[in-house]
C-alpha cells in the first residue's frame, strides 16, 4: 500500500467512478451516495437516516460531519476572532441559522478514524 504506483493507480480510480457519478442525475439525488460520501456513518446508520428512523436528517448528519471535520482549522479560528471582534461592536449579530457549536451532533456518531484526526 505504500507504493506510490499503487496509490496513485487507486486515486485516479476514484476520479474516474467520482466523474461517472457527476454525471448520472439520479445518483446525484440520492440521499445514501450523499450520506456514504460526506459522513462517517455506517450502513445501518445511513440507512436509518434515509427512512426517517432518527432523530436527525440527511442534511443535519451532513452538516454535522462537516462542522466536525473542517480542512482548514486556522481559517475557522480567524473567522471566529472576527465574529468575537464583531459581537464586541454591537448587542445582537445573530444570523437566525441557530447554534454552531461543533459540540453538537445531531445523534450522529463519529466513527474511530474520524475522532483520531
Amino acid at each position: 500500500m505504500n507504493n506510490p504506483n499503487h496509490v496513485d493507480h487507486r486515486r485516479q480510480g476514484l476520479q474516474e467512478f467520482l466523474e461517472k457519478i457527476l454525471q448520472d442525475a439520479l445518483l446525484l439525488s440520492d440521499s445514501r451516495l450523499h450520506l456514504f460520501l460526506q459522513t462517517q456513518l455506517s450502513p445501518e446508520d445511513m440507512e436509518a437516516c434515509v427512512s426517517g428512523q432518527t432523530k436527525f436528517s440527511v442534511a443535519d448528519a451532513i452538516l454535522s460531519f462537516a462542522s466536525l471535520n473542517r480542512r482548514f482549522p486556522i481559517e475557522d479560528e480567524e473567522e471566529k476572532k472576527g465574529k468575537d471582534d464583531a459581537d464586541s461592536d454591537s448587542e445582537s449579530s445573530s444570523s437566525g441559522l441557530g447554534p454552531s457549536d461543533d459540540s453538537i451532533s445531531c445523534g450522529c456518531k463519529a466513527s474511530p478514524a474520524s475522532e483520531e484526526s
